[in-house]
């Protein structure tokens, strides 16, 4: 019983190292993946105002086409 006990006390020892030392790892790694998670939304962020350039880019042009065929033809376009 005494052997059993000093046993799972080792063990219980070894396991708080390990938890010990990855905890430590983890502190060293958050601020990576913090400031790459941030990195992310600013290029999301920059992806969504060149959608919304683009798309007024493209509507602008369709708008611009369909005054000039009204213009031309003086009626809407098919």
């Amino acid at each position: 019983m005494h052997e059993e006990l000093r046993a799972w006390t080792l063990e219980i020892h070894t396991l708080r190292n390990e938890v010990k030392g990855l905890n430590e790892r983890l502190d060293a790694i958050e601020p990576g993946v913090t400031i790459g998670v941030q990195q992310q939304v600013a290029g999301a962020g920059k992806l969504g105002k060149g959608a919304v350039v683009d798309g007024g880019i493209v509507l602008t042009l369709a708008s611009s086409g369909v005054a000039v065929w009204y213009s031309m033809t003086g009626r809407p376009p098919p």
